[in-house]
């Protein structure tokens, strides 16, 4: 288990196109599950 920018910091290659689609999505859905549960947040943050 790692975060993001661990990850980006150790990579030598960037990351393709389709991964950072991937991961746009499960944020996304995520998120609307947290709306639909009632929760909010006011900002996210890189």
């Amino acid at each position: 288990e790692c975060n993001l920018y661990e990850v980006m910091k150790t990579r030598s290659i960037p990351f393709t196109e389709a991964e950072v689609r991937n991961w746009c999505f499960q944020v996304f859905q995520a998120l609307a599950y947290m709306h639909q549960c009632g929760y909010f947040h006011r900002d996210l943050k890189p």
